[in-house]
Order: structure tokens, then C-alpha cells, then sequence
């Protein structure tokens, strides 16, 4: 498995994987509201502290995984979504 920052050029993907309004709030609570669009998404990955990652699995785009800076050494893991 392999992380790689999460750009632009990703937003689409992620807003695939998110097939409903249910999901989107599991995920996303109260950061995203439904439906989920690139607007919402820079919005959010843009904040000072927010640091967006695409995971790989064999080089095949597999899921995503935030951390958000707490302190100055210590981040909180936010919202994972494996993909299937």
C-alpha cells in the first residue's frame, strides 16, 4: 500500500465512492452534506491542518484517509474509506 497526496485530480474519484446521503454523513459528518461535490471537498482539504491522502494498492487507486494536526507533533486519523 502506498500514500500519495490527495489533489484536485482526485475529487471525482472520491465523490464516486460516496454512493448515498447515508454514506456521505457515516463518512463525512458534518464537514460534507449531500450531495458531495468539488466545491465542498477543496473547501475542506484546503484547511489550515488538513492533510488529504489517496491510498494505493498495486499502483489502483483503493481509498482514502485524512489527518487532521491537533497539536504541534500530533495528528487524528478522520475520515478512512476503503473502496471496494
Amino acid at each position: 500500500m502506498q500514500l500519495i497526496p490527495f489533489t484536485e485530480a482526485h475529487y471525482d474519484l472520491l465523490i464516486r465512492w460516496i454512493p448515498d446521503q447515508e454514506f456521505n454523513y457515516l463518512w463525512g459528518g458534518r464537514a460534507y452534506h449531500w450531495p458531495l461535490d468539488a466545491e465542498q471537498i477543496s473547501r475542506h482539504v484546503t484547511d489550515e491542518g488538513v492533510y488529504p491522502f489517496l491510498f494505493l494498492e498495486q499502483g489502483e487507486p483503493a481509498g482514502f484517509i485524512e489527518l487532521v494536526q491537533t497539536k504541534k507533533r500530533k495528528f487524528r486519523i478522520c475520515r478512512v474509506l476503503v473502496a471496494q
